[in-house]
């Protein structure tokens, strides 16, 4: 538990922009989620520094996360110190070819920037939800995109102690990040190439539209739930199981895409929860195999 002069000190830290007994139901695109005690919405690399050895030093627990566009959180509240970075931490240069981000700008944000600078290489990743930091961490992909063909470097807090890494060991849903303790991405660069303004918005547009033609948009979800697992297309497998449109308490398996699961009436994290054992359990049943979460759950 934080004392008052311990929120207080953290405040002066990141200029104000904190905030106490937070529902993370607003900070999760799938509105689930207990109470944080505090969440930091930090401007600047340095506050992130400053906070990150200011909680070390009390030895007090933290999470970082962006647009928690990935996450299920517990509906009990959380003990952690949350550290947003999201919108508050969201700027981006372009330096001819070269695209810089904080980690917190929106993906969506960089692609739209790419497309203002007749830049070419994002246009797949249009629509998809969550942070650039976010991206790097996952080896975020969608159609031809795929996170690792674009990154060159990424300015990241590892303990006490900024490093410049250019390379991540990139896989399937998957980099070093994953593997690594104490580690916080603070910037990225990406290296595109000269495009043409209207292909670039063209494309983007076919993007955007399959993604509202494939995707349970119009509901709250965390994206697709499960990794693709030994070339089975798990969202396929899930229908042949006669799952689609299964719920459990105000969470579906989407109608729309069976690889979602949506919030579809004030869902709990235990509704969730349930219809993921439930999916594992059947498709272990039929196959033999143990699914992978994409999705990350932040609690006890």
């Amino acid at each position: 538990m934080l004392s008052k002069k311990q929120i207080n000190d953290l405040k002066k830290i990141v200029h104000g922009n904190l905030e106490t007994d937070v529902s993370l139901k607003n900070h999760t695109s799938f509105q689930i989620g207990g109470k944080a005690k505090v969440i930091l919405f930090p401007t600047e690399i340095n506050e992130i520094i400053e906070s990150i050895a200011y909680l070390n030093k009390y030895k007090i627990k933290y999470y970082v996360f962006g647009l928690g566009t990935n996450m299920l959180v517990s509906d009990n509240n959380i003990d952690y110190v949350i550290i947003k970075l999201g919108r508050n931490f969201n700027h981006i240069t372009v330096d001819e070819n070269k695209i810089i981000a904080y980690s917190g700008a929106s993906i969506n944000a960089v692609c739209m920037n790419a497309l203002n600078n007749n830049l070419t290489g994002l246009e797949d990743a249009f629509g998809i939800p969550g942070t650039i930091g976010g991206a790097v961490i996952m080896n975020a992909s969608a159609y031809s995109f795929e996170t690792k063909n674009v990154v060159r470097q990424v300015v990241a807090l590892i303990g006490n102690k900024i490093e410049i890494i250019k390379d991540f060991d990139f896989k399937y849903r998957y980099s070093k990040f994953q593997e690594m303790e104490n580690v916080v991405i603070l910037q990225v660069e990406i290296e595109l190439n000269g495009g043409v303004y209207e292909e670039i918005k063209t494309r983007m547009n076919e993007v955007l539209n399959l993604r509202k033609t494939n995707q349970p948009l119009n509901y709250p979800s965390a994206g697709s739930v499960f990794k693709r697992k030994n070339d089975l297309i798990v969202s396929l497998e899930i229908e042949k199981l006669g799952l689609k449109g299964f719920k459990v308490g105000g969470a579906q398996i989407s109608e729309k895409h069976a690889g979602f699961i949506v919030n579809c009436g004030n869902a709990k994290c235990e509704d969730v929860l349930n219809l993921v054992e439930l999916i594992k359990q059947k498709f272990k049943e039929k196959h033999n195999v143990e699914l992978d979460l994409e999705i990350k759950y932040l609690g006890e």
